[in-house]
């Protein structure tokens, strides 16, 4: 997911959120998962928005992966799904 740079904070990311999450709690998904570049050596400011984003609406940080390898570190965030 992402929405362009000159349209943030102007609630689509939200909206999308919220649109999904109520849409796959209605289906039985009772948790939500999403996959964002970490942080592990500080602030990444191309990547920070993101984390903050996903942050305040509810995810937390589940696991730091090396998944796209040693120059990408992921990040793993969780939001729990209420029916």
């Amino acid at each position: 997911m992402a929405v362009r740079g000159d349209r943030h904070r102007t609630g689509i990311g939200t909206a999308i959120i919220d649109a999904l999450a109520g849409r796959l709690a209605d289906q039985g998904t009772w948790l939500l998962l999403v996959k964002t570049l970490s942080d592990p050596n500080g602030p990444d400011l191309a990547y920070d928005q993101t984390r903050r984003f996903y942050l305040k609406m509810g995810f937390v940080r589940v696991a730091e992966l090396d998944i796209w390898g040693p120059g990408d570190p992921a990040l793993l965030l969780a939001k729990p799904l209420q029916a």
